[in-house]
């Protein structure tokens, strides 16, 4: 029998019986409930910021590469085919995100757009897999989240408005495009379900 073994039953054991006294069960039992209780919370918050952190990646490109005070990259296309030879870049895509309002018959909403080119997209993130209504086609379409086509009352299928804040050449109308709603999708995370819009890089770059 080793050291630890020999005290911990010495201690363990009364004095006059071969057996734990009752005082000594008790604390047992405080510690065992207590080290589960901890065990258990850890194991949930370790869960919940495991899957909190999947879905936001989800969405979300690992790392964002962006000109000096958000200034658009004129020469992007050269930028991706440099970046694109790198042996550590798996995937990568252009994008430009603006905020925009959707209007869908009397109802609108506050939204951020973000224009992509949906082959690309697909080895970015996991929205072709967050679909739950329609499919990811952005060819005179878009996709948007689960909580803004509610809000809007909107279906797969819908013709929506997007408007820009930018006035046209003369400055007299705002800029606006008709899109078909052709999906929708579900990241499980109400911020990027109630905001986001996905449209086609070339429908966002002839709104801004």
């Amino acid at each position: 029998m080793n050291t630890e073994l020999f005290i911990a039953t010495r201690y363990l054991r009364s004095k006059k019986r071969k057996f734990f006294s009752l005082s000594t069960a008790i604390a047992i039992g405080g510690i065992f409930v207590g080290v589960a209780a901890l065990l258990i919370t850890l194991s949930m918050m370790n869960g919940f910021q495991n899957e909190l952190r999947r879905r936001i990646l989800g969405g979300t490109p690992h790392i964002i590469v962006r000109k000096y005070f958000n200034e658009p990259v004129a020469n992007y296309e050269e930028l991706v085919t440099k970046l694109s030879k790198h042996q550590f870049v798996k995937a990568l895509a252009p994008f430009v995100i603006q905020k925009s309002i959707v209007r869908f018959k009397k109802r609108m909403d506050g939204v951020v757009l973000k224009g992509v080119n949906a082959e690309l997209e697909k080895g970015i993130t996991e929205i072709e897999h967050k679909m739950i209504s329609g499919i990811f086609d952005l060819e005179g379409g878009c996709v948007l989240g689960v909580e803004l086509a509610h809000n809007l009352m909107a279906s797969v299928g819908d013709t929506l408005i997007i408007a820009s804040p930018f006035g046209d050449r003369l400055g007299l109308f705002p800029r606006a495009k008709k899109l078909i709603l052709k999906g929708i999708f579900d990241f499980g995370y109400y911020d990027y379900n109630s905001t986001i819009v996905y449209m086609d890089l070339k429908d966002i770059q002839s709104l801004y």
